[in-house]
């Protein structure tokens, strides 16, 4: 490569970082090369604050870092550090229809509703007429998804959440 005195900078602004020189040229004759300030060494951000991408891995890069966030977590804009995913407010989650999503830092649990069985990933209907047969007295009890509901003998009324007969 040559030397820097040795390029020609005729109607061009060349910036040759290595040496931290720019040379222009204002009537299109000959260079005119000035030495710039030289850069601030960069700051390892990483290194001075170890907690600076909790839940994650910091990558200095020249002049800032970045922070590579761990499964649940992710950078929060305005914010450098990651931040816990809701999962169960974005709906990224694999809970069954039938159960409760429970965001915990990084992750999510999942419980099945009340009237339901399983691990929360697989929810079955319990089915309460067999488990108890004598839910409804004074009628028939009649199984429905998450719980059940009372059919009356004629001569009484079904409670207002149809659970009993009066």
């Amino acid at each position: 490569m040559a030397s820097l005195d040795m390029k020609t900078c005729i109607g061009k602004i060349i910036l040759e970082a290595s040496h931290h020189v720019i040379c222009t040229s204002r009537s299109g004759k000959g260079d005119t090369c000035n030495q710039l300030p030289s850069l601030p060494p960069d700051v390892n951000e990483c290194e001075l604050n170890p907690n600076i991408c909790l839940h994650g891995e910091c990558e200095n890069t020249k002049g800032s870092f970045i922070c590579h966030c761990q499964l649940g977590y992710f950078v929060k804009k305005g914010t450098t550090g990651c931040t816990d995913l809701d999962e169960c407010a974005t709906e990224a989650h694999s809970c069954n229809l039938n159960a409760n999503c429970l965001n915990t830092p990084g992750s999510f649990r999942c419980a099945c509703q009340e009237g339901f069985s399983g691990d929360g990933y697989s929810c079955s209907d319990v089915d309460e007429c067999a488990d108890n047969v004598n839910l409804c007295e004074n009628g028939q009890c009649l199984n429905a998804p998450g719980g059940y509901r009372c059919e009356c003998e004629m001569g009484f009324n079904p409670t207002e959440d149809s659970k009993a007969c009066q």
